[in-house]
């Protein structure tokens, strides 16, 4: 993937959604990552569905690699 390829795809989420992308990159889970930012589990399991609609993947480990690869 082209560098402009790569940064379109950052644009399109959301600041929440990249901070989320950033912790599931770090290796937190959903609860640690709910608890960090004040959220139900339930909406970081809703933000983690958006990500990964919106960068069509379909993992954690795809979403902590496309992070790394985006150093978001």
């Amino acid at each position: 993937m082209n560098q402009e390829t790569s940064a379109a795809r950052v644009r399109v989420l959301t600041p929440r959604e990249i901070e989320i992308a950033r912790l599931v990159a770090q290796g937190k889970r959903n609860r640690e990552i709910a608890r960090e930012l004040a959220l139900a589990v339930s909406t970081v399991e809703t933000h983690l569905k958006h990500i990964f609609a919106k960068l069509h993947l379909r993992s954690r480990t795809d979403l902590a690699r496309w992070a790394l690869e985006n150093e978001i």
